[in-house]
Order: structure tokens, then C-alpha cells, then sequence
């Protein structure tokens, strides 16, 4: 193969090892579906690129139609798996709708009123609409946060745009696209068609725009997943997999950035113990135990506002970080959670067994540290495993400035 025959191979190449990149990435966590929709995403613009450049099938309107729809394919795929990576979850019927009148106007533009350049166009300024208002969509919707993001918004917008650029730049140069139109419907030999197409200046300007771009969608996206599996460990390391709560380290790296923000105070904190957990386990068994905690940290995490924060910190206790609440508010929130466990069947403790809880908790003073406040909240819990259980006590004594 001529240097010029690989080159105009390195686009489907370069989309294969994509396409295996995050499927592998995929395969090894099954976790992200963008990832498994990206890998399909350029696997489709290999086949379809080998289906034109080989034309296989033979058949000339076949060709174009199967090349077209998996060019398509690809697009509405991409995107799919880009406002995926994005969380972008809105339905959005424009891209389908822009596809499907793309591969209308490709089978029209064959077999109705046959014009190559006609299809060009069709499909490109097709294509560039789907990408550039996919793009724009991202950061309307405020899903452009971090400079990985700014600058992924700025390649995906540009590659939208280069469908626009490139065809109105190169598909007047007609001269080879004509040749190649025309020996199309003589029917010539295979390697004359090739040799039509590598020279053609719309095909190496394509061929050139879809390497650069693809390759910084590629390496920017795969950065992207890397850092997404980073924080997957990252969270994983912090929760608590029994009751999907933070465990305690998770709980401190949460807690410490609302502790020091001064918009967060009042700040409170709770500190729950179930009464009698060691009992359920010797009667009922660990499983019976486990399905017990997992039905408190479900109950806890129903109560929350999107900035509180819950864990478990081990065994039978959880806590409860409450930022803009006073000892009073988290008080309620407490009596309210105790209520609602205390009405709570759980079908493991076969006697009909109620799970109770005693909670304790502390307002913040002003220059306490997250760790005394615990400590005054669980003293509550103490105390009110003293005086009966199953109930919630504030600690009068908040610090002074």
C-alpha cells in the first residue's frame, strides 16, 4: 500500500483504537454506559468509512445509502455518549429528527434526483447541526463546570462547526468529485475509483479534519473517563456499601468544607444509636442485622436536604451533619426521623420486633472543632439511652463566641 493509501486509512484506524479504548474501559468496570455508547459510537465511523473507501457493497446506491447510515449512526451515537459523560439526561428529539432527514435526503438525492455534491452537503451541514446544537445544549444547561469541561465544549462546538467550514471550502473545488460521480455510474474498475478518491481535495481535507478533531475528541474524552473512574474509586473509598451513607472518612472530607464556611452556620449536628441493635443480631441473625441498617440509612437519607450530610460511623450509629440548622430545627428533624423509624415494619424480625433509636444533638459554637461537637452529641445519646431510650435530646449548653 502507497504512503497515500494509508493515509487515507488513518481516520478508520484512529476510530477502531477509540472504539476498543472504551469498550475496554467499559468492560473493566460496567459502570458508565457512555463509555459503551462512545465505543459503539467509533466503531460505526470505522465500518462506515471502510464500507465507502472499499465500496463494499459493490453496488453503488447501496453503498452510499449503508456508508450514510452508519456516518449517522455515529453522530447520533456521539453525542448520545458525550451528553452522557456530561449528565445530560433531557430526551432530545432534535438530533433524531435532523438524522432521520439527513438519510432521507441521502436515498433522495440517489436514487430521485441524483447529485453527489447534493449529498455532501446534505449530510455534513446535517451533521454539523446535530453536533454544534448538541454542544451550545451542553452549556445552556450548565453542564460545562471544570476547565476539562470548558475545554471539551470548545472542541466538540469547533468539530460542529468544521462540518460547515469544510464543505463550503472544498465541495466548490468539483472537479475530482464530478470525475468520480461519473465513473461511478460506468461502472469501472475498483483501484480507478480509489485512486479518483485519495485525490480528490474534499476527501483529503475530510480525511485530514476528521484525524485532528476525532483525536482530540478521543484524548480529551478518554482524560474525562480517566478522571471519572478516578473519583468512582474515590467515592467508593467513602461510602459505606451496607447503607450507601458515607463512612466516616467520607464524612470528614464532606463535613469540613461546610464547617468552615461561615453561610452554613447555624450549623447542628445529630448523632443516632439504635437501641438494642446487639440483641436483633443474636435473635435474628447478622443478615436480619444488616437488612435493619440498610432500612436506617434508606429512612435517613429521605430525610436530608441536598446539603446535609449523613453517615454511618460504624456498627449501629450514624450521624448527621446539618448545616444552616439550629439545635432546635435538628432537634425536629431528629424527633421526626425517631417517629418514622419507630412506625417502620421490618418483615427479617419475625416477632414483630420494633427497631427503636436514641439520638443526641449539639449545636455548633463558634469555635468549636467538628470533633468536639460530636463528642457533646453522643453524650446525648448516652443520656438518653439513661433515661429510657428511644428519644432525642439537645445539649442546652451551646459554647459562647
Amino acid at each position: 500500500m502507497t504512503s497515500s493509501g494509508l493515509y487515507m486509512y488513518t481516520g478508520p484506524i484512529i476510530a477502531l483504537f477509540f472504539a476498543l479504548l472504551y469498550l475496554s474501559a467499559w468492560l473493566y468496570r460496567r459502570v458508565r454506559l457512555y463509555l459503551l455508547i462512545l465505543a459503539l459510537a467509533f466503531f460505526c465511523y470505522t465500518v462506515a468509512a471502510l464500507t465507502q473507501m472499499a465500496h463494499v457493497p459493490a453496488d453503488a446506491g447501496l453503498n452510499a445509502v449503508l456508508s450514510g447510515a452508519g456516518y449517522t449512526l455515529c453522530i447520533l451515537l456521539l453525542v448520545k455518549g458525550i451528553e452522557g459523560r456530561f449528565g445530560e439526561t433531557r430526551r432530545e428529539v432534535f438530533s433524531l429528527a435532523m438524522a432521520i432527514t439527513v438519510m432521507l435526503l441521502t436515498v433522495h438525492f440517489y436514487y430521485v434526483d441524483r447529485s453527489l455534491i447534493s449529498r455532501i452537503y446534505a449530510q455534513n451541514f446535517g451533521y454539523g447541526l446535530i453536533c454544534t446544537v448538541a454542544a451550545l445544549r451542553l452549556r445552556f444547561h450548565g453542564q460545562v463546570r471544570t476547565p476539562l469541561d470548558r475545554a471539551f465544549f470548545w472542541i466538540f462546538l469547533a468539530f460542529g462547526l468544521q462540518f460547515f467550514v469544510r464543505t463550503a471550502l472544498t465541495v466548490p473545488l468539483t472537479g475530482e468529485l464530478a470525475q468520480y460521480e461519473q465513473l461511478l455510474q460506468t461502472g469501472v474498475e475498483r483501484r480507478q475509483l480509489l485512486e479518483v478518491f485519495r485525490t480528490s481535495p474534499f476527501w483529503q481535507v475530510l480525511n485530514f479534519t476528521i484525524f485532528i478533531s476525532g483525536l482530540l475528541i478521543g484524548l480529551l474524552l478518554f482524560v474525562a473517563v480517566a478522571l471519572d473512574v478516578i473519583e468512582d474509586f474515590r467515592q467508593e473509598s467513602s461510602v459505606d456499601p451496607l447503607t450507601g451513607l458515607l463512612n466516616r472518612r467520607g464524612f470528614q472530607l464532606k463535613a469540613e468544607p461546610l464547617w468552615r464556611d461561615a453561610a452554613m452556620r447555624p450549623l447542628s449536628l445529630v448523632y443516632c444509636d439504635i437501641d438494642h441493635f446487639k440483641a436483633i443480631n443474636d435473635s435474628f441473625g447478622h443478615p436480619a442485622g444488616d437488612v435493619v441498617l440498610h432500612g436506617v440509612g434508606e429512612l435517613l437519607s429521605g430525610e436530608l436536604r441536598h446539603w446535609d450530610v449523613a453517615a454511618r460511623f460504624g456498627g449501629e450509629e450514624f450521624v448527621l451533619l446539618l448545616p444552616r440548622a439550629s439545635g432546635e430545627s435538628a432537634l425536629g428533624l431528629a424527633e421526626r426521623i425517631r417517629t418514622l423509624l419507630q412506625a417502620t415494619t421490618f418483615d427479617v424480625l419475625g416477632d414483630g420486633r420494633k427497631v427503636t433509636a436514641s439520638f443526641g444533638v449539639a449545636e455548633a459554637g463558634a469555635t468549636e472543632t467538628l470533633a468536639e461537637v460530636i463528642h457533646r452529641a453522643d453524650l446525648m445519646v448516652y443520656e438518653a439511652k439513661r433515661s429510657g431510650r428511644n428519644r432525642s435530646l439537645l445539649d442546652p449548653d451551646t459554647p459562647a463566641p
